[in-house]
């Protein structure tokens, strides 16, 4: 008998087992921290999941380290693919706490971020403050390869001038192409200055008429909270930002998404009335100006509409769907000058709003009729929420 001992035979999974094993874990960075750890044959599916998906909070702080890490050199088999080819899904957020102030985000950082990544596919940012910077006028600087975005979102963000949306389309001359296009609470900052410096070496745009890139193509956009902000009102608006976008240019658009929420409705001798009647109303003239400013590609205009408040009577629900109609006719006849785009309304905050059942039944009756005229049609199927669809023939 052998004094050698028998070497143990340990039984491997198939290497098709084990990634359907990790790959159910994809939202546990936990865990896939840990799997990277356990084999080489786990290493490289578990990075793939645990960098799809990153979030820098804070990048004011950590945007120049979150850079080294996406360019260090190849250290071994340990970071081999790099990250900075796993990152799909990327979100940075310049606020170093929930009311902190927003982060400074140039066009140099923002071209130092995307040139590394050259898989990324959605990019959020939110909590930023965007600053153009001249570029370097490098002769042996080549042109930036395309970026090719499923989705760019901005979110709680402010362009360096309250007056010149410029850094913000300044911006996306970075990109080629984004499949769907996010603009939502925009903060204003009124108290910054306006430097006639950078304004003017702006290049390839007219101050007072920005205008998107021509050679960025944009399949959707979605606007959210911007039927009306307490710094300006409706012709302000028309004029100082849906101008300046020039959104006939964007011929690729086929969708338009508007988010507004209507105020509840208040007694007839209250002194708000009048103010509230007037913000139920200037949503749907919003609404309407940039339908008049969308291309003649488009294809769906899709209003999401949130009843906002708390529990209110049904008379005074009823006034306010009394009031939403007059609006509906109003977009109705912008839209019907396209000649072609569907109309989609979502109605959201109903079961808030109306929480007893019966009652809502009752307003989603009164919904229901609103309101057949010619060339305009509303079909309200009662699922979660309300989708009203409108054929413009």
């Amino acid at each position: 008998m052998s004094d050698v001992p028998e070497a143990i035979c340990i039984p491997s999974f198939p290497v098709e087992l084990t990634d359907n094993i990790i790959d159910q874990l994809y939202t546990d960075k936990a865990t896939l921290s840990s799997c990277t750890l356990v084999s080489r044959s786990w290493l490289s599916r578990s990075r793939h999941h645990l960098f799809a998906k990153v979030q820098v909070l804070g990048f004011k702080t950590h945007f120049p380290p979150f850079i080294e890490f996406l360019t260090q050199a190849d250290g071994g088999p340990r970071i081999n693919p790099p990250a900075c080819i796993l990152i799909k899904h990327l979100c940075l957020d310049g606020r170093e706490s929930e009311f902190g102030s927003l982060g400074p985000l140039t066009t140099t950082m923002l071209k130092t971020l995307l040139s590394n990544l050259p898989n990324l596919l959605d990019l959020d940012i939110c909590g930023v403050e965007l600053k153009w910077i001249a570029p370097d006028t490098d002769p042996h600087d080549g042109q930036p390869d395309p970026v090719n975005l499923d989705s760019l979102t901005l979110d709680a963000f402010t362009p360096s001038s309250f007056t010149d949306p410029s850094d913000l389309v300044l911006s996306l001359c970075f990109f080629s192409s984004i499949n769907l296009l996010r603009i939502s609470s925009p903060v204003y900052a009124t108290d910054i200055p306006e430097d006639p410096r950078v304004v003017a070496a702006h290049p390839s745009l007219v101050t007072t008429q920005p205008y998107f890139p021509s050679r960025l193509e944009i399949s959707s956009i979605e606007v959210c909270d911007a039927s009306v902000n307490r710094h300006y009102d409706e012709d302000t608006l028309s004029t100082m930002l849906l101008t300046a976008y020039n959104l006939p240019a964007c011929t690729a658009l086929t969708n338009l998404t508007l988010r507004m929420s209507t105020m509840s409705p208040l007694p007839l001798l209250d002194r708000r009335y009048r103010q509230h009647q007037s913000h139920n109303d200037m949503i749907f003239r919003a609404a309407s100006v940039l339908a008049i400013y969308a291309p003649a590609t488009l294809q769906t205009v899709t209003l999401d509409i949130l009843f906002d408040g708390d529990y209110m009577h049904l008379n005074r629900l009823y006034s306010m769907v009394e009031d939403m109609a007059q609006g509906l006719l109003w977009l109705q006849s912008v839209i019907t000058k396209h000649k072609g785009p569907k109309l989609c309304i979502r109605w959201n905050g109903l079961q808030e709003s109306v929480r007893h059942e019966e009652e809502r039944e009752e307003v989603e009756d009164e919904l229901c009729p609103l309101r057949e005229t010619e060339g305009l049609k509303l079909i309200l199927p009662f699922h979660k929420f309300l989708s009203a669809f409108v054929n413009n023939e």
